[in-house]
């Protein structure tokens, strides 16, 4: 899969980024930049969360995007 292929995905994925992240399973939103190579995600979940409980929630939404892109028809 050509990395142009894959950045186009995830751009489109972003456009709408609350969907994108509600499909990563991510409380908040969820957009892809390009030029860095990152994912960003926003977190939108109630106050008072614990730095590890957010951080399971970025492993978890990182983890479905990896097989997300494992199965995804690059034809």
């Amino acid at each position: 899969m050509p990395d142009e292929q894959v950045d186009s995905y995830l751009e489109e994925c972003g456009d709408d980024p609350d969907r994108f992240a509600e499909d990563l399973g991510f409380p908040g939103q969820a957009r892809w930049n390009s030029a860095s190579g990152t994912l960003e995600l926003t977190y939108t979940g109630y106050e008072g969360a614990e730095d590890g409980e957010v951080s399971v929630l970025v492993d978890d939404a990182l983890r479905d995007l990896r097989e997300d892109l494992q199965v995804h028809d690059w034809s």
